[in-house]
């Protein structure tokens, strides 16, 4: 097993291992969107399922969304979806999800779904909407600054 994948196997597990919190939501969005980015469509969907309240109301969760709805075909869908987030945040804020959005525009135009890149940073840095005690726990591997096994009391 590569690198990127047993730390996203121990990020997993920490997820599954958590009760409801705020940090369970943030760190279920991250753990989702890196199964999408290893193309484990599924996987994604079990985790996104798992925190519902945070996958319909907030931005990250929204965006694992659409990309979801792109990896399984559902363009028009995608789109709809991304037109209404590029509609309420300012392009500053979606700067950092740029390679999905373009590819959002470009599936829904050729009816084809389109590569991704993987992004740099976690998801929620790349928003600009996750707080440092959450990024000490996403392992370097995947863009954060450690792995502390232990969640913060929230």
């Amino acid at each position: 097993m590569c690198r990127t994948a047993a730390a996203l196997a121990r990020l997993h597990d920490l997820f599954e291992r958590l009760p409801a919190s705020e940090f369970r939501g943030r760190l279920g969005l991250e753990v989702a969107w890196l199964h999408l980015e290893q193309r484990d469509v599924e996987a994604a969907k079990r985790v996104a399922a798992a925190v519902p309240s945070w996958t319909e109301q907030s931005l990250p969760g929204q965006l694992v969304q659409v990309r979801i709805e792109h990896d399984t075909g559902c363009f028009a869908q995608a789109f709809e979806r991304q037109r209404a987030l590029e509609q309420r945040f300012s392009d500053m804020v979606l700067d950092g999800v740029a390679p999905l959005l373009r590819a959002g525009r470009q599936a829904v135009r050729s009816g084809c779904r389109q590569d991704i890149a993987p992004l740099s940073l976690p998801l929620g840095l790349a928003l600009g909407v996750m707080p440092a005690w959450a990024l000490d726990r996403i392992p370097g591997e995947l863009g954060g600054t450690g792995f502390d096994e232990f969640a913060p009391k929230v």
